[in-house]
């Protein structure tokens, strides 16, 4: 056991960072990207990943590949230089700025989607999941890895994470091109996306709220936080979901179509404001849960009516997505294949306090960052094996009766040396 720990120190953000939010904020206010602030963030991380190549700031090196990707028709992170330089947003940083996008890589593509028994056992699913391509872009963390001997005697928080991952974006679908390609940005990864920064985990302002009050009340400033794999259905309660089948349907169907199903949901949510709303985004970002579930059952349902659905008169409509389309397109892909047993996987810290988050579903983002994955495969039930009592929950499988109980209340546990000793270490 080590008995040298990391210290938890109270956060305070650095000049990158700083920059970062203020550029971020600037873009913002000067109307570019009024409603996408995921870009806004995104766009201020590239502005200062090029700021070390501006003449008189970087070196002849830079300056002379700055020149080269002018010569290749980078023209727009150019002139979003020169609007924000003249707003007077850009900070001079020096060599530091050209580090802010290390360990980050983007790739876009065509992807075959990994059927999933966990996903859809149904036989006539496999060919429907068999011939599901994305055109996506991906984006990958160079996370170092992490082990929880080095924070012997420190508190961990342990709570859910949804299955999408967090910083893709999906451009289209089975060859349908989206109008409005859909971010990705929930996950266990959320604590390593620089779109939410200086978050580690987000959630509902009640629960943010809760476990602020719980850290209060164990007298803790800082705290790990190791996000728990959830089942395939909660990737439902995001806005991604209604997200992905709105702009399909929007591309693939018809005129005929698509009012039948505004009708249906329309039926259960007269506030919806229809699919070809130029509004719709902004109203499944804004409104709850359950709404976002009506409509994608709305599609679930046209997409594969049952009989007496079909004897009660609903239209079968095989160009929109099904629920298992849709949970396998907004999908970490390394999780398609992962049981439901509430794997751990990321180590995060929380550095006290929360914020506004910019997540279109989660209102309220965790003050903290994270620091890698975990050197190991571990469970919530290897950590807190207490909570877990129902009969059939196992080490390959957790029972939805306590998989909810899992979700419930804030789950902290102390790294202490027996748990240490339990697990491994």
């Amino acid at each position: 056991m080590s008995r040298d720990m990391p210290q938890l120190q109270p956060y305070e953000p650095g000049l990158i960072e700083s920059a970062r939010d203020t550029i971020a904020s600037g873009l913002l206010g000067m109307g570019l990207y009024e409603d996408n602030p995921y870009a806004a963030y995104r766009t201020a991380e590239g502005l200062l990943s090029v700021v070390d190549f501006l003449p008189g700031i970087g070196d002849a090196k830079g300056a002379a590949e700055t020149v080269d990707a002018a010569k290749k028709g980078d023209y727009a992170t150019a002139g979003l230089m020169g609007a924000a330089t003249a707003a007077g947003l850009v900070p001079v940083l020096g060599d530091a700025a050209s580090a802010v996008m290390m360990g980050i890589a983007r790739k876009r593509g065509i992807e075959d989607v990994v059927p999933s028994q966990i996903y859809d056992k149904r036989v006539k699913a496999q060919p429907i999941m068999e011939d599901l391509k994305l055109d996506v872009e991906r984006t990958e963390y160079d996370a170092p890895t992490v082990s929880l001997a080095d924070y012997e005697g420190q508190k961990a928080l342990l709570t859910m994470a949804d299955r999408t991952p967090s910083g893709d974006t999906i451009f289209g679908l089975n060859g349908i091109e989206f109008e409005q390609p859909v971010y990705l940005g929930g996950g266990r990864d959320y604590m390593f996306n620089p779109d939410f920064p200086d978050q580690a985990w987000a959630n509902a302002q009640g629960y943010v709220t809760a476990v602020e009050n719980a850290m209060r009340r164990g007298g803790d400033d800082s705290m790990l936080v190791l996000p728990f794999q959830m089942a395939p259905s909660s990737n439902d309660f995001t806005d991604m979901g209604p997200a992905v089948m709105i702009e399909h349907a929007k591309a693939a169907l018809g005129k005929r179509d698509i009012s039948y199903i505004d009708k249906l949901i329309k039926k259960a949510d007269p506030d919806f404001p229809g699919i070809n709303d130029l509004e719709v985004h902004q109203y499944i970002r804004s409104t709850s849960g359950p709404k976002r579930k009506n409509i994608e059952a709305a599609f679930s349902v046209v997409n594969d009516p049952s009989p007496a659905q079909l004897k009660e008169g609903v239209r079968r409509i095989p160009g929109a997505l099904s629920l298992t389309e849709m949970r396998l397109a907004i999908s970490d892909p390394r999780q398609l294949q992962d049981p439901t047993n509430l794997t751990l996987q990321n180590v995060g810290l929380l550095h006290g306090g929360s914020l506004p988050s910019p997540h279109s579903t989660y209102a309220a983002g965790l003050l903290g960052e994270g620091l890698g994955r975990l050197d190991r495969p571990l469970t919530f039930r290897d950590l807190n094996p207490e909570l877990l009592t129902h009969p059939r929950t196992s080490a390959t499988y957790v029972d939805p009766t306590d998989q909810y109980k899992a979700r419930l209340g804030q789950q902290i546990v102390t790294l202490d040396e027996g748990l240490l000793s339990r697990i491994g270490y």
